[in-house]
């Protein structure tokens, strides 16, 4: 990871009164504690001078949160996201937080119906977008002390799929494929339309699919992008990267110094939320 002078920023693998860290010193003028998904990990940033006997002490002041807010990972039960089912029980992700899915078969139904309770929240104001043209990964995290989770549960809601008897995998999953897009379409065509604003980049066109292996694609011809669906399982800062990330190709096609020199002066945080994406 490098700051925003380019220069690398120091990284170590620290452990006090056995909380295992990770400590990235940078540019910056507070410290600041992540606890990452998916596995509970913990990342500290701190200013490139900070002692670290005094960022130890912060480390080992926040323990108690910091266990809070890992066990909300370390107890959800371990699913392999190709192999769902669609089943009672199975847990599902809108926006990085998990929905314990509720499966009914009724007699009579003609057709599946999916309800999802709270309604999945989109935690990026407009002006949070503008913030992320400016700030540096710091303030990119997804659980922090100022801006972590109030839910006391491990679940955040449910989604209730309500279908006829005897339906099949495939037939669940996209009523939950379409769930997925409900909920993504709205905040991808602000967030695009925010981006090629910023950029000046315009693209002819966009649509969202099922993809397996890309989380975005642009048609360099057509000038028309592409953004999976599953992008909303994940923590809403990592739409706001694979929106940026397409509206750039329609500059640069490859990512080369160029297009990594866009992503920079856009959305410093960029790598950060590159990172989220493959966890």
């Amino acid at each position: 990871m490098r700051n925003r002078a380019g220069k690398a920023a120091a990284v170590e693998q620290r452990e006090v009164r056995g909380i295992v860290f990770t400590l990235e010193r940078k540019r910056i003028k507070r410290v600041h504690l992540y606890v990452m998904p998916p596995d509970g990990s913990v990342l500290v940033t701190a200013p490139v001078m900070y002692p670290a006997s005094d960022i130890d002490s912060f480390v080992i002041s926040k323990e108690e949160w910091i266990d809070k807010h890992r066990r909300k990972y370390l107890e959800r039960p371990p699913q392999a996201r190709a192999c769902l089912e669609y089943r009672t029980g199975d847990i599902l992700y809108f926006w990085g937080r998990p929905y314990r899915l509720e499966v009914t078969e009724e007699e009579g139904r003609a057709r599946g119906r999916t309800e999802v309770m709270p309604v999945p929240d989109f935690r990026l104001s407009d002006n949070d977008l503008e913030l992320l043209t400016v700030l540096d990964d710091e303030k990119a995290g997804i659980i922090t002390e100022e801006n972590a989770g109030t839910e006391d549960e491990n679940i955040y809601g449910t989604v209730e799929l309500s279908i006829p008897p005897g339906t099949s995998v495939e037939y669940r999953e996209k009523l939950i494929h379409s769930l997925y897009r409900k909920i993504m379409e709205p905040q991808a065509e602000r967030i695009l339309s925010f981006w090629s604003d910023k950029t000046g980049l315009r693209f002819t066109s966009w649509h969202s699919r099922f993809m397996k292996t890309r989380w975005g694609s642009l048609s360099v011809q057509k000038k028309r992008v592409c953004l999976n669906i599953r992008l909303a399982e994940k923590p809403e800062i990592c739409l706001v990267y694979v929106a940026l990330h397409e509206v750039a190709h329609v500059k640069e096609a490859n990512h080369g110094p160029a297009f990594k020199s866009i992503l920079s002066r856009h959305m410093p945080s960029w790598r950060f939320a590159e990172k989220l994406l493959k966890k």
